[in-house]
């Protein structure tokens, strides 16, 4: 979420040929929750995660029809999210990443973003991801930079994904949410979240 100072940021995932897709919709400043809810009920009907530091905000989008719900925020959940998307990004052995941005889906650019020098995109944003600096000058690796990652942030949360078979002993064995088969199961040991997926639906046998 954003409005004066900071664009509010909507990024669509899919799952394709083993990697994800990161579809920018909106990078924009100055969209009201109703402006928000109007851009999230013309896409193809998916669950929605925003960040849960605006809870008005997602209650009053929920208002509005859109199947929406907060993010968790556990300990040690950014670190490790950013692990995973560090993960996917690097050249698996076929020679591609696991992890891809849709150049040139963002439609309108953020005029005053330009203005300011700010990035207008998620693609802009990589550059300024860094890690804060000690004393020493060496790097923190706890939280990065909190500035200009408003794209990021969905990218970090949402992009590192497990896969386990549905009937793997993993669920057991690590305490893990199990999923109940259809819809997203919540987990109660950290902020993670699971569900089942055919993969007939994606061209598997």
């Amino acid at each position: 979420f954003g409005y004066t100072n900071d664009p509010t940021a909507i990024v669509a995932i899919y799952y394709y040929n083993g990697g994800y897709i990161f579809d920018e919709i909106t990078f924009q400043k100055g969209l009201s929750n109703k402006q928000i809810a109007d851009i999230l009920v013309n896409l193809p009907s998916a669950l929605v995660i925003a960040d849960s530091a605006e809870p008005k905000s997602i209650d009053e989008i929920k208002s509005f029809g859109v199947n929406i719900i907060p993010a968790t925020k556990g300990p040690g959940a950014v670190l490790q999210r950013i692990q995973a998307v560090q993960a996917r990004l690097r050249i698996a052995g076929d020679g591609k990443p696991r992890l891809f941005l849709m150049r040139g889906s963002l439609v309108d650019t953020d005029s005053s973003l330009v203005e300011e020098k700010k990035p207008t995109s998620t693609e802009d944003e990589f550059p300024g991801y860094v890690w804060p600096k000690g004393q020493d000058g060496k790097p923190l690796k706890e939280v990065p930079v909190d500035e200009n990652n408003h794209a990021l942030d969905c990218v970090r949360r949402f992009g590192g994904v497990l896969e386990h078979p549905a009937y793997s002993l993993a669920w057991s064995r690590f305490e893990l949410a199990k999923p109940a088969g259809a819809g997203w199961t919540r987990s109660l040991t950290d902020d993670g979240w699971t569900c089942e997926v055919d993969q007939r639906w994606y061209g598997h046998e």
